[in-house]
């Protein structure tokens, strides 16, 4: 080959990328020509690519010797840009732009300019790049992060919107500008440039999962969960994602909560947030001992963790060490005394220890000086209505609706103290548990002599029992939607919006009934038929279910038939289990119907056998809900209803002893 042909095939093996082979042939081209200005900046350039930035520095500056160049001092600045020599870098671009301006030069020099901190300066060059060349699509890029990193956010959506014309098929750009609408706050903007973006690679999980915050932003967790569902295909590890979709399920399905956030945990179990959430929810589904096991990890590695101190102290509640849980917080708080969190856990303690003055005092510190002091409000009002200071109590205890979903939805028509419900259509919603809404459902009547229309909207398994009962009103499961109303109002307020107070509880000797007269086999005996319900929600109040075990020394008389009201159980059990005759209340109510009495703990059964004057015995925690105020032997609420209290904490055996004494005088 001659020197021409040498040169050609250099600069081709080069373009191809076969940097080793063009780098022989130039190598040989400059031992026959040490001063050809081209091979010089061709192998500098070639240098550059392949970072020997050293060399490429020594080739471009000995062609830049020989030949005053804007393209090689550029390509001289490259090379230092490069190496990280922002200076010189910036100092050789502006050279270059002295001997000829083109809108490549002020591009480079923008991004050296940026890099080295001078975000006005790169702005300018940005600038003058597109005044030499409106159709320099990097220019406008580059421009649009820069007016972002100066919060100028409608500037950079301008020129965003400029480089879309030059160029709409740069998904880069199109995330750039949900980005903006993010920062703008405009969720529903930023989520169709995600789908801009999406379009252009369905690929990047990413762009499902920022889609997916912003849906959560806007209270659309069905869509947003869907989104996290679809970044899961792409990426399956992907901790922020599985942590996400497990926090959005925490109060929808716990269940599929747990498995997210375990998900999470098992990629990332260094990572404290995510241990957290774990620790969390595995307290929420009942399994305080590998909560309390996580949680103790955390503080080994990090002791200062506020939030593991504070998760700590409410499974000690949880299992019943309330002095435990009252020490956690006095030692945390000494660390962290403004901790609106730790001083809700220690009042709950001191609630649990009956030192409710001591309780008030902390929840009312609380409630002064946090914003969101829901639970705080919560508890307090629930001490206040167990003193049966209803009004009091009341006007704390219906914040509980507040930062909810249910509130969320209805917000617009939420009740309020005070709202005139003459002649108006209500939808009564049950954001309570089963036991509540039977509770409360003794002052609808109460409600129809005013109000021009009731639809309940409630959960399924009440629908068939409410709604014999109450002919007159709408009951609708909560699955389905009704938009035809003038007011929302939670079942439970509705004594509080009738100004309806303690003194005078209606319907104490039963307002529950059940027509069918279906008589089920098992019963037939000549014994008095006794059901047991002994096992709550792991979920809520967790003191108040009891171990099988304390219940067998009931068993001994052959003088009753014992038969378990439990539908979800995991102890073995010596009676028979009546759960596959139960699908709803109904059934329930069907089969309380046969029985003589009911031996429960504080549950929904409770509620539904005392509203239907079934005889009951009631067997209550030290600390008990507050709707049972302090009454030890008899409720105003059920007349059918007889309590068996503790009389110190955790102590069932005396209970039991007592309930036993009592049964052995039933007469059928």
């Amino acid at each position: 080959m001659n020197y021409k042909e040498l040169t050609d095939t250099a600069f081709s093996l080069h373009k191809n990328n076969k940097f080793n082979e063009a780098e022989k042939i130039y190598s040989l081209l400059l031992q026959i020509n040490p001063d050809d200005i081209n091979v010089l900046n061709l192998s500098g350039m070639l240098y550059i690519a392949k970072g020997d930035y050293n060399s490429a520095i020594k080739n471009i500056s000995r062609a830049l010797v020989l030949r005053e160049d804007s393209y090689i001092t550029g390509n001289l600045a490259k090379a230092y840009f490069y190496k990280g020599e922002l200076d010189n870098a910036i100092t050789l671009y502006n050279r270059a732009l002295a001997i000829k301006q083109t809108d490549d030069l002020y591009y480079s020099l923008g991004i050296a300019l940026k890099k080295a901190g001078d975000i006005n300066g790169a702005k300018n060059a940005y600038l003058k790049a597109i005044e030499l060349n409106p159709n320099n699509y990097g220019a406008y890029y580059n421009l649009a992060v820069i007016y972002k990193d100066l919060c100028k956010y409608n500037n950079a959506i301008n020129i965003i919107m400029n480089a879309e014309k030059i160029n709409n098929t740069d998904e880069q750009l199109y995330s750039l500008s949900a980005e903006i609408y993010t920062l703008l706050k405009d969720n529903n903007k930023a989520i169709e440039e995600y789908q801009k973006a999406l379009k252009l690679n369905n690929n990047n999980y990413l762009y499902l999962y920022n889609s997916a915050l912003l849906y959560s932003k806007n209270s659309n967790n069905k869509m947003a969960i869907e989104l996290y569902k679809e970044a899961l295909k792409i990426n399956p590890n992907h901790t922020p994602t599985l942590l996400n979709i497990g926090l959005l399920y925490r109060e929808i399905n716990k269940k599929k909560s747990l498995f997210y956030i375990e998900c999470a945990y098992k990629s990332s179990h260094d990572n404290e947030n995510v241990c957290l959430a774990y620790a969390h929810i595995l307290r929420k589904t009942g399994n305080n001992k590998k909560s309390i096991k996580i949680l103790n990890d955390i503080l080994k590695k990090n002791s200062n963790s506020m939030q593991a101190q504070y998760l700590l102290s409410l499974n000690m509640i949880d299992i019943g060490d309330y002095e435990k849980s009252f020490k956690i917080c006095e030692s945390s708080l000494k660390k962290f005394p403004n901790s609106m969190e730790l001083l809700h856990a220690k009042a709950v303690a001191l609630r649990y220890l009956n030192r409710t003055d001591e309780a008030k005092k902390v929840f009312n510190k609380v409630i002064k000086n946090s914003e969101k002091n829901y639970l705080s409000c919560i508890s307090l009002g629930m001490i206040y209505l167990k003193e049966k200071k209803f009004n009091k109590g009341m006007q704390l205890y219906t914040k509980r609706s507040i930062d909810t979903s249910f509130y969320k939805e209805y917000k617009c028509k939420f009740w309020e103290k005070g709202v005139n419900l003459k002649g108006k259509t209500v939808l009564l919603y049950s954001d309570c548990g089963y036991g509540d809404t039977i509770m409360f459902a003794r002052y609808i009547p109460f409600l129809q002599n005013i109000a021009g229309k009731i639809v309940l909207r409630t959960d399924k398994a009440l629908v068939s029992v409410l709604k014999e009962n109450y002919p007159n009103i709408n009951v609708i499961p909560k699955e389905k939607i009704y938009s035809e109303y003038d007011v929302v109002m939670p079942v439970m307020n509705i004594a509080y919006a009738l100004n309806m107070d303690f003194s005078n509880i209606p319907y104490s000797s039963g307002y529950i009934k059940c027509s069918s007269n279906n008589k089920n086999d098992i019963f037939k005996n000549d014994k008095i038929n006794v059901g047991v319900f002994y096992q709550g929600s792991k979920n809520v109040l967790k003191n108040r279910s009891i171990d099988y075990k304390y219940l067998t020394p009931l068993f001994e008389s052959d003088k009753f038939a014992f038969y378990s009201y439990q539908i979800k159980n995991n102890q073995k059990e010596n009676i028979p289990n009546l759960s596959k005759y139960i699908k709803d209340f109904y059934d329930s109510a069907k089969l309380l119907k046969q029985t003589d009495l009911l031996i429960t703990i504080d549950s929904s059964i409770a509620h539904l056998a005392g509203a239907m004057g079934v005889k009951t015995f009631l067997l209550l925690p030290y600390i008990s809900e507050w709707r049972w105020f302090d009454d030890t032997e008899y409720t105003p609420w059920y007349d059918s209803i007889k309590i068996f209290k503790q009389s110190k904490v955790n102590d069932w055996e005396d209970v039991i002893i007592r309930v036993k004494s009592e049964l052995m005088k039933y007469e059928k």
